[in-house]
């Protein structure tokens, strides 16, 4: 029966360090990417139409991770579409573009990073 108890123990510790270092992870990695800590920089604007753009954002609140954000202008109005995170890497002169299109009225944009699945992020109604 001790026998029993001991194998319990053995694989319940590593398990519950393991839950304890992820959630660590993740904490850590959210707290980094504060807005007051750490804000957004301009990279490029787009005309998307008449009194249209979109503004591609980024940040780098941790070496390795580069976060970008899309926002769209429509006269005095500012709203973000989407959102981002990647290795820094992956958003490389030649390893990222995104293109804009206006369908049913609402500016769409598309994200490319090579080598990671395309993005897709549409503007909603007000």
């Amino acid at each position: 029966m001790r026998f029993l108890k001991w194998v319990g123990v053995a694989v319940a510790v590593p398990s519950a360090v393991l839950v304890i270092l992820i959630a660590a992870f993740v904490a850590r990695s959210e707290l980094a990417h504060d807005e007051e800590t750490c804000p957004f920089e301009e990279v490029a604007r787009a005309p998307v139409a008449a009194g249209i753009e979109l503004v591609d954002e980024r940040r780098r609140c941790q070496e390795s991770v580069e976060e970008h954000r899309w926002v769209v202008l429509r006269g005095e109005g500012r709203h973000e579409i989407g959102r981002r995170r990647l290795a820094a890497d992956a958003y490389g002169p030649d390893r990222y573009s995104f293109t804009t299109s206006i369908e049913d009225g609402f500016v769409h944009v598309r994200i490319q990073n090579r080598g990671i699945e395309p993005a897709h992020f549409r503007e909603g109604p007000e």
